[in-house]
């Protein structure tokens, strides 16, 4: 059984690499197409959905107005 002084905070991190901000720029930029051609489809579903749904709110106002003082 291992020990509680063996759960150094130094040991979780010996084992995991760094993961540099422009290799993930780098990334996006080298995989543009296949992330551009999975969100369009995505955006313009949205959009069809949100032109095709029907209004949901509906106002109604009565304005009364008198020509005397009623106090």
């Amino acid at each position: 059984m291992r020990r509680k002084e063996d759960f150094y905070e130094d040991d979780f991190y010996e084992d995991e690499e760094e993961l540099d901000l422009m290799d993930l720029v780098f990334t996006l930029l080298r995989r543009w197409k296949l992330i551009t051609l999975i969100a369009l489809p995505i955006f313009g579903l949205g959009v069809f959905f949100a032109a095709t749904r029907p209004t949901v709110y509906k106002a109604e106002m009565t304005m009364m107005v008198s020509s005397g003082r009623n106090f």
